[in-house]
């Protein structure tokens, strides 16, 4: 599942007494205030840990750092139990260690001399009149890793400005029990919609005019979240928002994309031909908003991005089939594609160690073999029954596993499921817990495909006569959808 920062000052005269007039929220972690100050570019952000929070973490004072954020913070201060000022000792220039408990703080981020005014998907950023924060960015991080951190956060903006957020937020207060998935969208200028959805309250908001008309926008986001819901259930969020910004930088066909908690957020350039232009947001939109039911939606912890980012990607594949965005030719040309990739591989590992190596060069890796492995499961299953798919698979962790279930490992979840159902267990034991190269003889023969060397390289294509038993599963696949779609137009 990258974004940037820009300016905002604050001019907190008697910091001391803004701290002591902090009234803690019940049951809410931390209590701040993030100021943003248009003219100068800075945030100040003054805050309060609550008297239970961060027990045993409370003498340092650091920040997320990732390969491209690094704040620019100044002018940190904290106080201690007593109300007194602590010794604050720099180790990194986002990392502070005191010789007393921490109690409260403030300080000054300068986004701007940081990041520049870069807009990203990643981390926040502030570029003129419009901003994103990711509260993970911008607030301290006290406690334990993978452990929810609770706030109540005011933000205080220029006069004009408006905030967007899924969380709960009332007269600019946002209440969020998970400060690393909360984002908020500040500024002026965005242009909003409302989403019409089957489940749940969906808002669009854009920056700027490019690529596809706001309409456009919100139609391919209700119809991907539409079908969303037809194979989970409603989403774990009541609320949901999607942000779209152009990226600042000039090039052509740059994009990227992430989902934070409920949220949604793609910066993209424009498209080298203006025609792809809603077929490439409708793919990054069927993989994002995928993320808002798995990871985001259930409590499942550790390193399993294997799932939910292979996953992602085949029910993507099958999401547009079934909205006809894209052709069967063009579903078996991905598989293939992956097929390529895998086989490729020298010094194999298995998935689960992809999962938990973190550098980017096996990123590709993992997502081709997870999405051979999701391609192999669907055909598995249904060959099995044909009432079952991965669609059964998807519903089923969720359903387990939605927030209100108690936290559980990823692996051993999804791997509990799988291995539930005897078709599955030989892929999980030779591919995910195995490193053996995809091997799709079985799914291609019971789908009716075959490989042909097409302009050198390997093809996927449906053999001339299928049998009865292959069509059937090639119609679950899809592989008539396109004949259904047009009959229904025309009966229509």
């Amino acid at each position: 599942m990258s974004t940037r920062f820009s300016p905002i000052t604050l001019i907190l005269a008697c910091f001391g007494l803004i701290l002591q007039n902090f009234t803690f929220a019940a049951g809410q972690d931390i209590t701040a205030q993030v100021k943003i100050d248009e003219k100068t570019g800075k945030l100040a952000v003054p805050g309060r840990l609550s008297p239970n929070a961060a027990k045993g973490f409370r003498r340092n004072i650091g920040f997320i750092r990732t390969r491209q954020n690094i704040l620019q913070i100044s002018e940190m201060t904290a106080l201690g139990n007593d109300g007194r000022p602590v010794n604050l000792t720099k180790l990194s220039p986002t990392e502070w260690v005191a010789d007393a408990d921490i109690v409260s703080w403030k300080y000054t981020i300068d986004a701007q001399a940081a990041l520049g005014s870069e807009i990203r998907a990643g981390n926040s950023w502030l570029r003129g009149i419009h901003g994103v924060l990711m509260f993970e960015d911008i607030l301290p991080a006290f406690g334990i890793n993978g452990v929810p951190v609770s706030a109540e956060i005011e933000i205080k903006m220029p006069e004009g400005w408006k905030l967007f957020s899924s969380e709960n937020n009332v007269r600019n207060i946002i209440r969020t029990a998970d400060l690393g998935n909360s984002v908020a969208a500040v500024g002026s200028g965005w242009e909003s919609a409302n989403v019409r959805t089957s489940a749940g309250n969906l808002e669009l908001i854009r920056m700027g005019s490019w690529g596809p008309s706001t309409e456009e926008m919100s139609k391919a986001s209700a119809e991907i979240f539409n079908n969303y819901v037809d194979v989970f259930g409603s989403p774990a969020s009541e609320n949901g928002l999607i942000i779209l910004t152009r990226r600042s930088s000039p090039a052509f066909d740059e994009w990227e994309a992430e989902a934070r908690g409920s949220t949604v957020i793609i910066a993209s350039s424009d498209a080298t031909l203006p025609g792809l232009s809603i077929q490439r947001l409708h793919e990054q939109l069927r993989h994002e908003i995928f993320h808002l039911w798995i990871p985001n939606g259930v409590d499942l912890t550790g390193e399993y991005s294997w799932f939910y980012e292979g996953f992602a990607l085949y029910q993507s594949l099958r999401t547009a089939l079934q909205l006809n965005r894209i052709s069967f030719n063009d579903y078996l040309d991905t598989i293939a594609k992956a097929y390529i990739v895998d086989v490729g591989v020298g010094q194999r590992r298995t998935l689960l160690e992809l999962a938990k190596d973190r550098n980017e060069r096996h990123g590709t890796e993992l997502y081709a073999r997870g999405l051979l492995v999701a391609f192999m499961s669907d055909v598995a299953l249904l060959q099995r029954s044909r009432s079952s798919s991965v669609e059964n698979l998807l519903r089923e962790v969720f359903k387990k596993h939605h927030r209100s279930a108690s936290a559980a490992d990823g692996n051993t979840a999804v791997l509990g499921i799988m291995k539930s159902r005897r078709e599955l267990v030989p892929i999980v034991r030779r591919f995910i817990e195995g490193s053996e190269k995809a091997d799709l003889s079985d799914a291609m023969k019971a789908a009716g495909l075959r490989f042909e060397a097409d302009s050198g390289r390997q093809m996927l294509k449906v053999v001339e006569k299928p049998s009865g038993r292959q069509r059937a599963i090639l119609d679950k696949l899809g592989y008539n959808n396109w004949r259904k779609s047009r009959k229904y137009q025309n009966e229509n």
